[in-house]
């Protein structure tokens, strides 16, 4: 009887520690496809906003071409400062 109860103990023992391993290496992997997913929407942002950009200034007349540019290095270098 005390054999049967020391196995049991031992027992359940490795399988809490089985689920303690599986707990964290979930958790980790859960942190690591959350980073990967907030980098990936930050690129996607970044692209989304320097098309939209480019695609306007292509509409704008040849004289206020300079001006365009102008504006966008400041919103570029704004918008690269929010991203750090």
């Amino acid at each position: 009887m005390q054999k049967a109860s020391s196995n049991a103990k031992e027992g359940l023992s490795k399988y809490v520690e089985k689920l303690e391993r599986h707990f964290i290496e979930d958790t980790f992997s859960v942190a690591e496809s959350k980073a990967v997913m907030e980098n990936l929407l930050q690129e996607w942002y970044a692209l989304g906003f320097f098309f939209f950009f480019f695609l306007f200034q292509s509409y704008l007349p040849a004289k206020e071409s300079s001006v365009s540019t102008h504006t966008f290095n400041k919103l570029k270098s704004g918008f690269l400062l929010e991203q750090h």
